[in-house]
């Protein structure tokens, strides 16, 4: 995909974003995750999401739920929190399979434990630790976008967004993270607490919906 190919599917939501600083930072990352991301089945497992689902397709799903809260938020929320959202689900599952050129991958150790069809053997893997490694990553992309931004003296991002965009993505895991200490006390207009929210709700909605349509599949055999 040419890099004006790849924000074009995310054009609708980049032109929601109104903070100048976040729209041109999330350009500037979406053009620079890895290329994985734009192929990739929303579950590398086929054990969850939902039927056929990518993580584009999630990833979408996720921020029309995110106009939802935006609205729910309307008079509460500044319109650079609802940026925040918007630009921390568009990036939050960039690094799913992990650091680029050292990415995951499905071993027959893996197929074993797991019980996953052979078929899948060398493909791709979600890592576990993909919210963390993203946010490690964004932070580098983050420190070139600024270094730029300084050089062609444009507005930067402050640094309440910096965090919540970031930590948006190494929390979107909640409480289930492997590594991430998640502070399940955090105010309920939060914008890391909704971005793990909207993402949790939305792959456990596919999936019902999956079983639905499965269930329903089966009884007209």
């Amino acid at each position: 995909m040419t890099n004006e190919e790849k924000l074009k599917v995310f054009e609708y939501y980049l032109n929601k974003i109104e903070t100048e600083a976040i729209k041109r930072f999330t350009t500037f990352a979406l053009v620079r995750v890895p290329e994985y991301f734009w192929t990739l089945p929303a579950s590398t497992s086929g054990k969850n999401h939902g039927l056929k689902e990518t993580v584009i397709d999630h990833t979408l799903a996720c921020l029309a739920i995110a106009e939802g809260v935006c609205e729910q938020f309307n008079k509460h929320w500044e319109q650079e929190r609802k940026d925040e959202l918007y630009s921390s689900l568009i990036l939050h599952d960039t690094y799913r399979c992990g650091h680029p050129g050292k990415e995951l991958r499905i071993t027959q150790e893996i197929i074993d434990k797991e019980n996953l069809d052979q078929s899948l053997l060398g493909e791709l893997m979600t890592s576990r630790d993909h919210p963390e490694i993203g946010s490690s990553e964004l932070s580098k992309l983050m420190k070139e976008f600024l270094i730029e931004s300084y050089k062609n003296e444009k507005g930067i991002i402050s640094s309440i967004s910096l965090t919540n965009i970031l930590d948006g993505v190494r929390y979107h895991y909640g409480p289930f993270s492997n590594t991430a200490v998640f502070d399940m006390k955090m105010p309920y207009d939060s914008v890391i607490l909704q971005v793990h929210n909207i993402d949790f709700h939305q792959c456990h909605n596919s999936m019902y919906l999956t079983r639905k349509h499965c269930k329903h599949t089966e009884s007209r055999k």
